[in-house]
């Protein structure tokens, strides 16, 4: 755990250094390697005017809070114009589409198995940026590879909101 906690800090600290944009996220999920509705939080730190990378926790809702617990990683790039510029001063588009991968994985609580996924996903309505000082995607779908059962899913994330630092 103090490791976690020192790596977490470190990230922090060197975001803070070369002045990326960094934002909280809360976001919906579904899919079938979670049976039920998920919610998620976690971080958004913009590495380059055009890609992101996100990382967070996620636990199931439904049908028992916390049936299958995991995290998943991404990497996603503004389709229509850049997450941000380097020049603090230049606003970006306020709307914008997105698309990333990245990875959903876990533990099943119930079955005391593991689960996870890789996954494609776009996200065509991105309202804000940091500029703005906050963000909200909504309609996000994508398909995703079970490694586990060899199978194929549909990826729905409804909504999500992000609060830049």
């Amino acid at each position: 755990m103090k490791r976690t906690i020192g790596v977490v800090l470190i990230i922090l600290i060197n975001v803070s250094l070369f002045a990326l944009p960094v934002a909280l996220s809360f976001e919906t999920w579904n899919s079938k390697a979670i049976a039920g509705p998920a919610a998620s939080a976690g971080v958004s730190v913009g590495v380059l005017p055009n890609l992101e990378v996100q990382g967070a926790f996620l636990a199931e809702l439904t049908p028992r809070i916390g049936n299958r617990i995991g995290a998943f990683g991404a990497l996603t790039i503004g389709l229509v114009n850049p997450h941000h510029y380097r020049d603090p001063a230049r606003a970006p588009l306020y709307y914008n589409a997105l698309v990333g991968v990245g990875y959903l994985g876990g533990w099943n609580m119930a079955e005391g198995k593991p689960f996870g996924e890789i996954f494609v996903r776009l996200t065509p309505l991105s309202l804000g940026s940091s500029y703005y000082r906050t963000r909200e995607r909504t309609f996000g779908i994508g398909v995703g590879f079970d490694h586990y059962t060899h199978s194929w899913s549909f990826i729905v994330n409804m909504f999500a909101f992000d609060r830049y630092l």
